[in-house]
């Protein structure tokens, strides 16, 4: 299996893929459960920061070089990763002075939002090596760039931000508008937002895409204090479709040549 995930209103929001075609979707209360339950997968790839930043490393290497890859329209939806002092902290007052302290960036409050599921994950990736190497960290504006072959021109949030997104996912996926059609009906948008549905599709496609190719920012990969890796990964679409033609007259010929057929 291949997977996306998102996180939602309802905890996490995946969208699981296989090599016949199917599809399921699904909705988590938490990331363990959601490893339990699919750990068995290819790849799962999710919008989370996976790898935190400390006194050794204040800035993580993937999201600067993401965030120049969206200029100049979605760069800022790159938001920096909190040190890990931050992401454990009781309260807000306390997580902005530590993240202000180690790393020298105040925590906003969209990043605070967010800090339960970045924490569940990073005891989840500290603690299972076998997650670490199925759970990577990747980002749905960088992936449908990579699709598209430029930065998207809409907010996901506006109607025409989900109409291009959506249509760069059908010309990739056939299933994509199954797939979002289906989220819609399954689940309240209380629950599920838009833009979720999507990011999680682009994820599990970009998952299955590249299985055996997926692309790592930055090309070195920083390592944070407890060991953990900080990139953010996506496929680059045409170069493997450039390879697979190529590798296909290769064997081609070679058949030819040896007169198999």
């Amino acid at each position: 299996m291949y997977i996306g995930v998102d996180g939602c209103k309802a905890g996490w929001f995946l969208v699981s893929l296989d090599d016949k075609d199917e599809f399921k979707i699904d909705i988590l209360s938490d990331i363990h459960t959601l490893w339990d339950t699919y750990s068995g997968s290819s790849s799962i790839l999710i919008d989370i920061p996976i790898g935190l930043p400390g006194e050794d490393i204040t800035n993580r290497k993937c999201d600067l070089e993401a965030r120049k890859i969206l200029r100049p329209k979605k760069g800022p939806c790159v938001f920096p990763a909190p040190c890990r002092p931050a992401v454990y902290a009781n309260d807000y007052r306390k997580a902005n002075n530590l993240n202000r302290k180690i790393i020298g960036k105040g925590l906003s409050y969209q990043v605070w939002n967010i800090i339960p599921k970045i924490r569940e994950t990073d005891v989840l990736v500290t603690g299972d090596s076998n997650a670490r190497k199925v759970i990577r960290e990747s980002h749905p504006e960088i992936c449908f760039r990579s699709m598209a072959g430029k930065v998207m021109t809409y907010s996901k949030k506006t109607a025409g931000g989900i109409r291009e997104r959506l249509k760069i996912l059908k010309s990739v996926y056939s299933k994509s508008e199954e797939i979002f059609n289906y989220a819609l009906e399954k689940y309240k948008r209380k629950y599920l937002s838009r833009d979720d549905i999507l990011d999680a599709i682009s994820l599990a496609v970009t998952a299955k895409e590249g299985v055996w190719y997926l692309i790592s920012i930055p090309h070195d990969p920083q390592f944070d204090l407890k060991g953990i890796q900080m990139e953010i990964v996506y496929s680059k679409w045409r170069n493997i479709s450039y390879h697979v033609q190529k590798f296909f007259y290769y064997w081609l010929s070679r058949k030819w040549k040896n007169h198999h057929f």
